[in-house]
């Protein structure tokens, strides 16, 4: 069972906000089971990949959650985690997280725009372009690549405990 209002178990998802003014929006805003991190997101990759190219994506927990060995391809929209526990993407071993724009925030500084626990290993996350507001919490043992776009906090744009940090180009403030 998930309590995501999307679940990609295979196969590759495109989301393309094709609604006349833009509105268009997955969301999610179930805090019921704060035990089981599985549970949350407003679309968890299960399996197979995700391509958001625009639109919005909105969670209370965390607005896309990435299970192991998932693909996830961010080229415009928001992504947005809400309330005091809402994060923007949580990646789990394996993921390729790959961002080359949009826009992927916090409403609180308690949380983080892009996150992983600290015993989780293999991911990659490659930040070609966008903006990103709310640390990125680099903390398990994978590999972040910033080439560019823009990623800004009010205390830290990156917080590293493990794995490799390259800053080819981008903006860190």
């Amino acid at each position: 069972a998930s309590d995501s209002t999307v679940l990609i178990e295979s196969g590759r998802l495109t989301v393309i906000d094709s609604s006349e003014n833009k509105t268009g929006a997955i969301i999610n805003n179930n805090n019921a089971n704060y035990t089981d991190l599985n549970s949350w997101g407003a679309i968890r990759v299960k399996g197979g990949a995700l391509i958001l190219e625009s639109g919005k994506i909105i969670g209370t927990r965390s607005a896309i959650y990435c299970d192991s060995n998932v693909s996830v391809t961010i080229n415009g929209g928001e992504i947005r985690g809400i309330g005091d526990e809402g994060m923007g993407i949580y990646v789990s071993d394996g993921v390729n997280l790959t961002i080359n724009g949009g826009y992927i925030s916090t409403e609180t500084t308690k949380r983080y725009a892009i996150t992983a626990k600290e015993s989780i290993s293999g991911y990659t996350i490659n930040i070609n372009g966008g903006l990103i507001e709310r640390t990125i919490a680099h903390i398990g043992a994978g590999n972040l690549v910033v080439r560019d776009g823009v990623i800004r906090d009010e205390t830290a744009a990156v917080i590293m405990k493990k794995g490799t940090l390259e800053i080819k180009g981008g903006k860190l403030i």
